[in-house]
């Protein structure tokens, strides 16, 4: 419906889309029922099974609804939220985009109380902060509870759409310097067990080696949480750790840059090899294949 005035007394409406005009009247939705725009402030509407109100338009939508028993009441659909049977109100989860990493949440919509889980992907050279989640009818803050293996976190939806926003910061990680592999590692290739390394400076990364059945070697840190999507001093050596948290081992192109990991199981695997010569390639202190001359 585009436009024009209708009296849906008593009707029995299946799916309608309105993009303007007015509807009044009363009527008995078995269907979806999308408002784009006009005037619905006349109409009373019963929302019967499978039927669903939804706010399309970018403007709070005032609704009288109609219960079992044909008594009023009132409700403000904010945008994109919808309305189910028996007053049951859907909001709007909104996830922004942002620098540094890819975020998601377990539902587009979710109705007040219902907990939402949130999961965090930081890029390569990004680690995850924090969560922002806002309520767009107040603009409050939503408290987020932090999950503390990982970077995924819970709430509670409010009466109200909201929008989520993922924080990441740059890793901020030293380069490595020549001899920087000298010291003894807790050893990747060592225990299946793990055990913990040392935090000597401010850029190392502590916790504990853990291997997967596959025989992949992941670094779960001190705190919770693993290594994912980013480079790290361990006992002394460095190690790069993939978006699903795998030690790189072998060759590896990391930021358009060419590194090698060691593969072998010698109580050092996966550390990078620095100031040295591989399969005819010259490694420089930084880790990185040199370019030829």
């Amino acid at each position: 419906m585009e436009g024009g005035n209708v009296n849906g007394l008593d009707a029995e409406v299946t799916d309608v889309t309105q993009t303007g005009g007015i509807i009044k009247g009363r009527i008995g939705l078995y269907g979806h029922f999308l408002f784009q725009g006009g005037n619905i402030e006349e109409l009373k509407i019963r929302i019967l099974e499978n039927g669903v109100l939804e706010n399309g338009s970018n403007g709070v939508l005032k609704v009288t609804e109609l219960d079992k028993n044909y008594k009023d009441k009132s409700y403000e659909l904010p945008p994109g939220a919808a309305m189910y049977q028996g007053g049951v109100i859907y909001y709007e989860i909104k996830v922004e985009p942002t620098e540094g990493g890819k975020a998601s949440a377990s539902a587009e919509t979710a109705a007040a109380g219902d907990p939402v889980t949130l999961k965090a992907v930081p890029d390569a050279g990004y680690v995850f902060e924090n969560w922002s989640v806002i309520s767009v009818s107040d603009r409050e803050e939503i408290d987020v509870t932090p999950n503390p293996s990982s970077q995924d976190g819970e709430f509670a939806m409010p009466e109200s759409s909201v929008l989520v926003t993922p924080r990441f910061k740059k890793e901020e990680v030293s380069v490595p310097t020549p001899g920087s592999g000298s010291g003894s590692s807790s050893g990747s290739g060592s225990s299946s067990s793990g055990s913990s390394s040392v935090r000597s400076d401010s850029g190392v990364l502590y916790g504990t080696w853990l291997e997967t059945d596959e025989g992949i070697w992941k670094f779960r840190r001190t705190g919770g949480g693993y290594a994912v999507s980013r480079w790290g001093p361990i006992d002394g050596l460095w190690y790069y750790f993939d978006g699903d948290g795998y030690m790189a081992t072998g060759w590896r192109e990391v930021d358009k840059k060419e590194y090698y990991f060691n593969p072998l199981p010698d109580g050092t695997r996966g550390a990078m090899a620095v100031s040295t010569e591989v399969d005819g390639h010259a490694i420089g202190a930084d880790g990185a294949v040199q370019e030829e001359q």
